[in-house]
Protein backbone atom coordinates (compact mmCIF):
# COMPACT_ATOMS: atom_id res chain seq x y z
CA UNK A 1 0.00 0.00 0.00
CA UNK A 2 1.47 3.88 -0.59
CA UNK A 3 0.69 6.26 1.28
CA UNK A 4 -1.08 9.51 0.04
CA UNK A 5 0.97 12.30 -1.28
CA UNK A 6 -0.76 14.59 1.34
CA UNK A 7 -0.45 12.21 4.18
CA UNK A 8 3.25 11.67 4.18
CA UNK A 9 4.04 15.02 3.32
CA UNK A 10 2.39 16.00 6.94
CA UNK A 11 4.13 12.84 8.29
CA UNK A 12 7.29 13.86 7.23
CA UNK A 13 6.73 17.74 8.09
CA UNK A 14 5.90 16.25 11.43
CA UNK A 15 8.83 14.36 11.61
CA UNK A 16 11.48 17.55 10.72
CA UNK A 17 9.67 19.38 13.81
CA UNK A 18 10.53 16.57 16.17
CA UNK A 19 14.25 15.50 15.30
CA UNK A 20 16.91 18.08 15.11
CA UNK A 21 17.79 18.81 11.42
CA UNK A 22 20.93 16.70 11.00
CA UNK A 23 18.81 13.71 12.95
CA UNK A 24 15.68 14.16 10.67
CA UNK A 25 18.30 14.00 7.28
CA UNK A 26 19.67 11.00 8.51
CA UNK A 27 16.24 9.26 9.08
CA UNK A 28 14.96 10.46 5.83
CA UNK A 29 18.48 9.29 3.59
CA UNK A 30 18.71 6.12 5.70
CA UNK A 31 16.07 4.18 5.76
CA UNK A 32 16.60 0.45 6.71
CA UNK A 33 14.59 -2.75 5.41
CA UNK A 34 11.36 -4.25 7.30
CA UNK A 35 12.56 -6.74 9.78
CA UNK A 36 11.19 -9.77 10.62
CA UNK A 37 12.41 -3.14 29.84
CA UNK A 38 12.52 -0.07 30.59
CA UNK A 39 9.20 0.91 28.73
CA UNK A 40 5.72 3.31 29.31
CA UNK A 41 4.59 0.56 31.94
CA UNK A 42 2.25 2.21 34.38
CA UNK A 43 2.23 4.94 31.57
CA UNK A 44 -1.49 5.01 30.68
CA UNK A 45 -4.39 6.80 31.47
CA UNK A 46 -6.71 3.99 33.38
CA UNK A 47 -9.19 6.63 34.05
CA UNK A 48 -9.88 6.31 30.01
CA UNK A 49 -10.46 9.88 30.52
CA UNK A 50 -11.54 11.49 26.86
CA UNK A 51 -8.66 11.94 24.57
CA UNK A 52 -6.91 15.39 23.97
CA UNK A 53 -6.86 16.65 20.07
CA UNK A 54 -2.74 15.93 20.20
CA UNK A 55 -2.91 12.62 21.83
CA UNK A 56 -1.53 9.87 19.20
CA UNK A 57 0.11 7.78 21.52
CA UNK A 58 -1.82 4.46 22.77
CA UNK A 59 -1.15 1.38 24.51
CA UNK A 60 -2.61 -1.89 22.88
CA UNK A 61 -3.18 -4.55 25.80
CA UNK A 62 -4.44 -8.37 26.37
CA UNK A 63 -1.89 -9.71 22.96
CA UNK A 64 -1.84 -13.20 22.45
CA UNK A 65 1.54 -14.05 24.27
CA UNK A 66 3.02 -15.72 20.67
CA UNK A 67 2.78 -11.80 19.72
CA UNK A 68 6.51 -10.00 18.08
CA UNK A 69 6.77 -7.05 16.95
CA UNK A 70 6.63 -8.21 13.12
CA UNK A 71 3.48 -10.14 13.71
CA UNK A 72 1.50 -6.58 15.09
CA UNK A 73 3.33 -4.92 12.13
CA UNK A 74 1.13 -7.25 9.68
CA UNK A 75 -2.07 -6.80 11.85
CA UNK A 76 -1.24 -2.95 11.93
CA UNK A 77 -1.29 -3.17 7.62
CA UNK A 78 -3.98 -5.82 7.37
CA UNK A 79 -6.55 -3.88 9.37
CA UNK A 80 -5.78 -0.51 7.04
CA UNK A 81 -2.96 1.64 8.79
CA UNK A 82 -0.13 1.85 6.58
CA UNK A 83 1.50 4.76 6.52
CA UNK A 84 -0.55 6.00 9.81
CA UNK A 85 1.59 5.52 12.11
CA UNK A 86 5.43 6.08 12.63
CA UNK A 87 6.62 3.93 16.23
CA UNK A 88 6.03 0.81 17.23
CA UNK A 89 7.06 -1.00 20.49
CA UNK A 90 6.14 -4.72 21.51
CA UNK A 91 8.16 -5.31 24.32
CA UNK A 92 9.81 -8.44 24.69
CA UNK A 93 11.13 -10.82 27.71
CA UNK A 94 15.02 -10.75 26.76
CA UNK A 95 15.48 -14.20 27.70
CA UNK A 96 12.76 -15.90 25.75
CA UNK A 97 11.92 -13.32 23.44
CA UNK A 98 7.99 -14.01 24.19
CA UNK A 99 5.67 -11.11 24.32
CA UNK A 100 4.72 -9.26 27.75
CA UNK A 101 1.28 -8.82 25.95
CA UNK A 102 0.96 -5.16 25.35
CA UNK A 103 2.40 -2.88 22.77
CA UNK A 104 2.58 0.98 22.00
CA UNK A 105 2.04 3.01 18.43
CA UNK A 106 2.56 6.52 17.79
CA UNK A 107 0.07 7.61 14.94
CA UNK A 108 0.95 10.49 13.03
CA UNK A 109 -2.07 12.34 13.99
CA UNK A 110 -4.97 12.05 16.35
CA UNK A 111 -7.66 10.85 13.66
CA UNK A 112 -5.83 7.49 13.22
CA UNK A 113 -5.07 6.89 16.76
CA UNK A 114 -8.96 7.16 17.26
CA UNK A 115 -9.47 4.65 14.63
CA UNK A 116 -7.11 2.45 16.18
CA UNK A 117 -8.18 2.73 19.44
CA UNK A 118 -12.12 2.05 17.81
CA UNK A 119 -10.82 -0.88 15.93
CA UNK A 120 -8.71 -2.72 18.58
CA UNK A 121 -10.70 -1.90 21.42
CA UNK A 122 -12.13 -5.36 21.69
CA UNK A 123 -10.24 -7.08 19.18
CA UNK A 124 -9.95 -10.31 18.25
CA UNK A 125 -9.14 -10.81 15.46
CA UNK A 126 -5.47 -11.69 15.67
CA UNK A 127 -4.76 -15.06 13.02
CA UNK A 128 -3.38 -17.24 15.80
CA UNK A 129 -5.81 -18.98 18.19
CA UNK A 130 -6.26 -16.65 21.10
CA UNK A 131 -8.84 -15.84 23.91
CA UNK A 132 -7.28 -12.22 24.13
CA UNK A 133 -10.05 -9.67 23.89
CA UNK A 134 -7.74 -6.21 23.07
CA UNK A 135 -7.67 -3.40 25.30
CA UNK A 136 -6.98 0.15 24.11
CA UNK A 137 -6.09 3.69 26.17
CA UNK A 138 -4.00 6.69 25.54
CA UNK A 139 -0.40 7.00 27.49
CA UNK A 140 0.15 10.08 29.29
CA UNK A 141 3.64 10.33 29.51
CA UNK A 142 5.95 10.27 26.66
CA UNK A 143 3.19 11.10 24.42
CA UNK A 144 3.52 12.07 21.20
CA UNK A 145 6.66 11.39 18.62
CA UNK A 146 8.91 14.34 20.42
CA UNK A 147 8.52 12.55 23.66
CA UNK A 148 8.81 9.53 22.53
CA UNK A 149 12.17 10.21 20.53
CA UNK A 150 13.58 12.01 23.52
CA UNK A 151 13.00 9.38 25.71
CA UNK A 152 13.99 6.36 23.63
CA UNK A 153 16.92 7.61 22.46
CA UNK A 154 19.15 7.10 25.34
CA UNK A 155 16.98 4.15 26.85
CA UNK A 156 19.07 1.31 28.01
CA UNK A 157 15.76 -0.90 25.35
CA UNK A 158 18.71 0.44 22.93
CA UNK A 159 21.63 -1.05 24.11
CA UNK A 160 23.49 -2.78 21.79
CA UNK A 161 23.34 -6.19 23.79
CA UNK A 162 19.20 -6.06 23.42
CA UNK A 163 18.44 -8.13 20.61
CA UNK A 164 16.73 -6.29 18.04
CA UNK A 165 13.18 -7.58 17.78
CA UNK A 166 13.15 -6.27 21.36
CA UNK A 167 13.34 -3.05 20.41
CA UNK A 168 11.33 0.00 19.30
CA UNK A 169 11.06 1.32 15.88
CA UNK A 170 10.71 4.20 13.84
CA UNK A 171 8.99 4.40 10.70
CA UNK A 172 8.78 6.75 7.81
CA UNK A 173 6.04 5.84 5.65
CA UNK A 174 6.41 1.98 4.91
CA UNK A 175 10.08 1.84 5.73
CA UNK A 176 11.86 1.55 9.12
CA UNK A 177 14.55 4.35 10.15
CA UNK A 178 17.02 4.84 12.35
CA UNK A 179 16.63 6.12 15.80
CA UNK A 180 18.68 9.36 15.84
CA UNK A 181 22.26 9.02 18.03
CA UNK A 182 21.80 8.76 21.26
CA UNK A 183 22.72 12.23 23.32
CA UNK A 184 24.39 10.21 26.60
CA UNK A 185 25.68 6.80 27.07
CA UNK A 186 23.65 4.08 27.24
CA UNK A 187 22.92 1.56 30.35
CA UNK A 188 23.36 -2.16 29.82
CA UNK A 189 19.06 -3.18 31.14
CA UNK A 190 18.94 -4.26 34.91
CA UNK A 191 17.35 -7.46 33.47
CA UNK A 192 20.60 -8.21 31.33
CA UNK A 193 23.03 -6.90 34.22
CA UNK A 194 21.04 -9.54 36.70
CA UNK A 195 21.31 -12.51 33.87
CA UNK A 196 24.95 -11.54 33.78
CA UNK A 197 25.47 -11.98 37.46
CA UNK A 198 23.48 -15.31 37.68
CA UNK A 199 25.60 -16.78 34.73
CA UNK A 200 28.98 -15.63 36.91
CA UNK A 201 28.05 -17.17 39.85
CA UNK A 202 27.23 -20.13 38.71
CA UNK A 203 30.60 -20.13 36.56
CA UNK A 204 32.47 -19.27 39.87
CA UNK A 205 30.46 -22.29 41.91
CA UNK A 206 31.07 -25.18 38.87
CA UNK A 207 34.56 -23.97 39.45
CA UNK A 208 34.62 -24.07 43.13
CA UNK A 209 33.15 -27.85 42.55
CA UNK A 210 35.84 -29.09 40.30
CA UNK A 211 38.74 -27.61 42.40
CA UNK A 212 37.33 -29.64 45.88
CA UNK A 213 36.66 -32.22 43.88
Amino acid sequence: MMCSGTAHLAYESRFAVCCPRDDYLALKCEPNAWESFEDFEGDTDRTQSPACEYQTTVMLKNLPECFTRARMLHILRREGFDCLFNFLYVPLCFQEKRSLCYAFVNFIDHSSAKRFCQTFHGFRAWGVPSESVGEVCFCERHQGLEGIIRYYRNNSVMHSSVPDECKPILLLGTQRVPFPMPVKKIKLPKKLKNEDHVRGSSSGASLLIRISL
